[in-house]
């Protein structure tokens, strides 16, 4: 269920960006990451509010073997990694 929270989280915070603000969020991920993983860390705790309500369950612990202490911080690099492969044929099209 952690998988599905994750690529729900990462598939919302994608349809909430549009037009110049998509391609934007490409070229964040595809050339400052860091950024990226600050931006979905802030919009973490309410999605995962979100997830819940449309679920009906409470928001479901990450493990966290990012080496660090936030678990909001560990969530957001799950979702940047989901975003970063499901992303993949937009992210093709970044110009360096």
């Amino acid at each position: 269920m952690q998988k599905e929270m994750i690529e729900w989280i990462a598939n919302t915070f994608s349809k909430k960006h549009s037009g110049n603000d998509r391609k934007r969020l490409l070229m964040d991920l595809k050339h400052n990451p860091e950024f990226v993983v600050e931006v979905v860390r802030k919009n973490v705790p309410l999605l995962a509010e979100e997830w819940s309500k449309e679920f009906g369950r409470a928001a479901i612990h990450v493990t966290n073997d990012t080496g660090t202490p936030d678990a909001f911080d560990a969530l957001a690099r799950r979702v940047f990694g989901h975003l970063h492969i499901s992303l993949q044929e937009e992210l093709s099209g970044v110009s360096e």
